[in-house]
């Protein structure tokens, strides 16, 4: 089966799961870019993140993927390695926007060592070729997606709809169900 490319805003994208995300990032008012550079690591490796979203005084960098669980050993080890060597979190993005929580490497791939070296755990078990549980969207601990005067925030509440800001969970809210409902087709920009 092959993945749709899709145009929005002069950008191709590989899916239209990103383009959703781009939408999604529009929606909330944000300055994002799609793939504005690739990186080669201190190995060789190259790796080229989904989004790189500025807020201002800093930035953070997004990989969008359909599912965890779709995510290779080998793209996993490049999301670990970029997140090394570049100093700040890379934030996964599995699935179209919800309201849910989204994370590192570290809160959605489960590592059943408390003090150990996570970074040196995961690699370990994708050398010997071991199986990783992945936590589930729901059950995960760190952060989740929300917003606060247009820029997106972790927040360390275990559920989305906790939070006691309920107008940020409305918008965010809104930007998830506009980049779900944005249509594509026969030239449309979403």
């Amino acid at each position: 089966m092959k993945i749709i490319q899709t145009k929005y805003k002069g950008y191709h994208f590989r899916s239209r799961l990103e383009a959703r995300w781009a939408v999604f990032f529009d929606t909330l008012g944000l300055k994002w870019e799609y793939e504005p550079e690739g990186f080669e690591l201190k190995d060789g490796t190259k790796y080229l993140p989904d989004f790189k979203v500025d807020y201002g005084n800093y930035y953070e960098w997004f990989e969008v993927k359909s599912s965890l669980k779709d995510i290779t050993k080998e793209e996993l080890l490049k999301i670990i390695k970029f997140q090394d060597e570049c100093g700040s979190d890379l934030i996964i993005l599995d699935g179209v926007p919800e309201p849910k929580m989204y994370n590192t490497w570290k809160e959605a791939f489960y590592i059943d060592y408390e003090e150990e070296d996570y970074y040196q755990v995961l690699l370990e078990k994708i050398k010997n070729n071991e199986k990783i549980k992945i936590n589930d969207s729901f059950d995960r601990s760190g952060y989740a997606l929300n917003c606060y005067k247009d820029r997106l925030w972790w927040d360390e509440y275990d559920n989305f709809f906790t939070h006691n800001c309920e107008q940020y969970a409305q918008i965010i809210e809104h930007a998830c169900n506009k980049a779900k409902s944005a249509r594509f087709e026969h030239g449309r920009q979403g």
